[in-house]
């Protein structure tokens, strides 16, 4: 029913449908900020008192929209070739994955043995293990990612495509800016192995120093890097860098492009701090200094990285994830696309280090290492979303993978550029379990998900139901957010998940 009472045109414009349900969606969106505040702090039961009537009409209005999403993905939807198809195995492995990432900075987990991993025929590849960790909104460690370089096991099938082989410079000296995500660095714009960058940038990474091809604009410009990554003299050299480099040593493009802030003798440094230049004539404080290789070469096994970002554990976490405002994403070729402004905050905040990580670790975009996989749950699973998208136009071959519990991330037109960026049937599969709240914020319409879903009913392990299209009412859009608030509970649940501490699901570590 629209605002006035009246039935909505059921064969209507759908924008119609979209100004009304925005209407009534207003009235609802600071309560669901609250809930979704207190889901991530609290985690205690709640009632929300609503009318009744006010549940009734919003819950039909939510499923006319629901119900025109589902006819939209049955046309659309293409068949999903057999290296596509939603695999519990694999499932699990990406959930053992996820739970590495809630250890934080657990120097355990650098001798970790992914067992779900092993059984579906990869591993993590020995000594390339990263613990990736930044403050938000100056809180240190808000922010956590494990990393890790990935050997399929001998004789095992090849579960993903091999990455993007390295292209002849596209686009030689046009300004790139807007088609990188505004930023330096790689971007296949240019084609997958070359940069976007500007001559004599201080800000720029690594691969755009001593770059070839340059016009002499003042832009940056699609131009050929060097490989392999060359170093960068060291910026602020002697300065105490700890706040300017996000409250963690390791990598900081504050001290130049492949450089890092690092304290001499401190163990929660990374590892691409020990052995650092530089760093033990000052004691008492963070430095930037050049680093040393600390990672072995990959071997011909190796086929790329992994990404597992940590969901909400910190009362920073909980206020990103309660800013319900939207952000123009920074990439000229996805025109009109708005994404969660806590969402973005989190992933822009740590791109830069993390995609340096990925370097040293040996994966770069147009080598056989070239592939990454990224996951994570809750904020976790929507940061990771987004750094999917990222990466893919790094020139990295972001391969199919799994996240848990994800929120929605954008709008309509995020959802659709999403789709096709990764030249694939399904772009990503989103685990969902019973009424979880979680999934069904942001609320629809003003938000949208993304991907394919495989949803669990929680009452056995392997009934799943998978679910082609990203709005589906025979998966978790069978319940609206109003029917799910006081099911907190089931957002850590998992049938997928190792459970060291019983009840406790994803959310706890797996070593």
């Amino acid at each position: 029913f629209g605002s006035a009472g009246k039935p909505l045109p059921c064969a209507g414009d759908p924008w119609i449908e979209i100004a009304e349900l925005h209407v009534a969606m207003q009235r609802h969106l600071r309560a669901a900020a609250a809930v979704l505040l207190w889901l991530c702090v609290v985690g205690d039961d709640c009632v929300e008192q609503i009318e009744e009537s006010e549940v009734q009409a919003l819950n039909t209005q939510l499923l006319q929209q629901k119900l025109q999403l589902a006819r939209q993905s049955d046309l659309e939807a293409p068949a999903v070739p057999p290296g596509e198809r939603f695999s519990l195995p694999l499932a699990r492995a990406y959930a053992a994955l996820s739970q590495a990432a809630f250890c934080g900075v657990d120097e355990a987990l650098r001798n970790w043995t992914c067992e779900a991993c092993h059984a579906v025929g990869f591993s993590l590849a020995p000594g390339s293990t990263r613990l990736v960790r930044q403050a938000e909104l100056g809180e240190a460690d808000s922010t956590f990612i494990f990393a890790a370089r990935l050997r399929y096991l001998d004789g095992q099938p090849r579960l993903w495509p091999s990455a993007r082989a390295s292209e002849p410079l596209r686009r030689k000296q046009q300004d790139c800016w807007g088609h990188c995500g505004s930023r330096g660095g790689y971007c296949d714009w240019c084609g997958v192995g070359n940069a976007c960058c500007r001559q004599g940038e201080a800000g720029d990474p690594a691969e755009c120093f001593n770059a070839s091809g340059f016009s002499g604009a003042e832009q940056h410009e699609c131009v050929q890097v060097q490989s392999p990554v060359p170093k960068v003299p060291v910026q602020h050299e002697h300065e105490d860098c700890w706040i300017y480099c996000g409250k963690a040593g390791g990598f900081c493009d504050w001290c130049g492009g492949g450089n890092a802030c690092c304290k001499f003798g401190y163990d929660a440094d990374p590892v691409e701090c020990r052995g650092a230049a530089n760093a033990s004539a000052h004691r008492d404080h963070h430095v930037c200094t050049a680093v040393a290789p600390t990672v072995p070469p990959a071997s011909a096994k190796d086929f790329g990285c992994v990404l597992s970002i940590r969901g909400s554990k910190t009362f920073t976490n909980a206020l990103h994830d309660a800013f319900f405002w939207s952000d123009e994403l920074p990439h000229e070729d996805c025109e009109g696309c708005q994404v969660f402004d806590g969402f973005w905050r989190v992933w822009s905040g740590i791109e830069s280090k993390v995609e340096r990580v990925l370097i040293d670790n040996g994966c770069i975009p147009g080598t056989p290492q070239g592939t990454i996989l990224i996951t994570g749950h809750s904020l976790g699973a929507a940061v990771a979303t987004l750094a999917m998208y990222m990466l893919q136009l790094r020139g990295y071959s972001v391969g199919l993978s799994y996240n848990f519990a994800s929120p929605r991330i954008g709008n309509d037109a995020f959802h659709d550029v999403f789709a096709k960026v990764f030249n694939r049937s399904v772009s990503v599969y989103r685990i969902t379990r019973a009424r979880d709240p979680v999934v069904h914020v942001p609320p629809l319409p003003i938000y949208h998900h993304v991907g394919s879903e495989a949803y669990f009913h929680g009452n056995t392990p392997d009934a799943v139901v998978v679910c082609m299209g990203s709005e589906d009412p025979e998966c978790a859009d069978r319940y609206s957010l109003l029917e799910t608030i006081i099911f907190g509970y089931d957002h850590c649940k998992s049938e997928l998940a190792t459970e060291k501490i019983p009840g406790l699901g994803l959310c706890q570590c797996i070593v």
